[in-house]
């Protein structure tokens, strides 16, 4: 069951942002790293598309695929790269309740700051699946069910008769504000959380 995390974000448009990726020698691609053994060893580069607001987690893609970075324990300490910055970094493949992340980081690097934020992948509800996995997407003319504010945790939206679960962490800033009374487009990460997922 993937989902939009927290940041998401609506806006009646979205301007299409450039995507700046730096490729450093040794470093797989991120969809070849997807494919990997868990608990393999795997070196990738990419933009990260997620800051602080989620917590220590970092979400990254480069041109074709994303992956979830987890700074867990053993780490190496001072991973806290900020949404712009390009890294590489070296760590072991794992499933965290569906969501397949790097964790332990076992080194990072940053190779360049300040960078645009990739332009997100626009995908229907029926396209929210590991394809598009810790990818930033965006989903248009969404519509909330209901009346009222919202709140921390997950949320239904539709477009027709497709639908998909949008998550708000406590404290993202549209906690509290109204719900939308008509269409809006949805900008956010593609994440999963099941703890059944062995």
């Amino acid at each position: 069951n993937c989902l939009l995390r927290s940041f998401a974000t609506m806006r009646a448009s979205v301007s299409a942002l450039g995507l700046l990726l730096a490729c450093s020698s040794g470093a797989q691609s991120i969809a070849d790293a997807r494919n990997a053994t868990l608990g393999s060893v795997v070196t990738v580069s990419g933009h990260v598309t997620s800051g602080p607001t989620l917590g220590p987690i970092r979400y990254l893609q480069d041109g074709d695929a994303g992956i979830a970075a987890y700074p867990g324990s053993g780490s190496v300490p001072g991973f806290n790269p900020q949404q712009g910055d390009d890294i590489t970094l070296a760590g072991t493949l794992t499933d965290f309740d569906g969501l397949l992340e790097v964790t332990p980081i076992a080194s990072f690097s940053v190779n360049s700051s300040g960078n645009p934020v990739p332009a997100p992948v626009v995908i229907t509800p029926s396209g929210l699946n590991e394809s598009v996995e810790a990818q930033l997407v965006r989903l248009e003319g969404v519509q909330f069910a209901g009346s009222g504010n919202f709140s921390a945790g997950a949320w239904l939206v539709q477009v027709g008769i497709q639908s998909a679960t949008i998550y708000l962490r406590s404290g993202h800033p549209l906690v509290g504000t109204p719900l939308p009374a008509g269409p809006v487009d949805i900008t956010g990460l593609v994440s999963q959380y099941d703890p059944d997922v062995p």
